[in-house]
């Protein structure tokens, strides 16, 4: 729809308003407005639609993407505020998570740390092999690794959920 719409004669490819940009698009004011926030190209007051519409074509066209909030969302009108920004940051984290639960790209913790338990028993395994084969020393480095890593772990996912603990974002 976009490219049929900038191949006609006199067509300016330089839109000042975001609700332009989204009538050519097809599209809202707001959804045009999260692609901006989605790394879309556009300043405020000149949209250039040479830029935008190739970026539409490989970011959105064909993807499946979160529902839009309702219009009628009253904590998304209004004055522009720091905790409204903050607001509308962390609704496009969740929907961004919703996105990636239903990709089936997130693991749970508890599984992510069933797993690596599990290869921690299989180097404990090797680690009592060694040290029967190379002397008690060589068992122990393994068995400090192993406890170094356990740590580790306990200290970026504990158990319970409490992210405080956490170093990683």
């Amino acid at each position: 729809m976009a490219k049929k719409a900038a191949k006609k004669k006199g067509f300016n490819a330089i839109a000042t308003r975001q609700q332009d940009v989204g009538d050519v698009l097809g599209v809202s004011t707001r959804t045009f407005r999260n692609y901006l926030e989605r790394g879309c190209p556009g300043k405020p007051g000149a949209y250039d639609l040479r830029e935008i519409v190739p970026w539409v074509r490989e970011n959105v066209d064909g993807k499946t993407s979160a529902p839009e909030p309702a219009d009628d969302d009253p904590l998304l009108d209004g004055t522009v505020t720091p905790a409204l920004e903050e607001y509308r940051r962390e609704r496009a984290l969740m929907a961004r998570i919703d996105r990636l639960a239903k990709e089936g790209k997130l693991v749970p913790i508890s599984q992510s740390l069933q797993a690596w338990g599990a290869a921690a028993d299989v180097l404990r395994t090797a680690a009592e092999t060694a040290g029967e084969e190379y002397g008690e020393e060589c068992r122990l480095i393994f068995d400090e690794a192993l406890d170094d890593i356990e740590a580790l772990f306990e200290k970026e996912f504990p158990v319970g959920g409490d992210e405080s603990q956490s170093s990683s974002t």
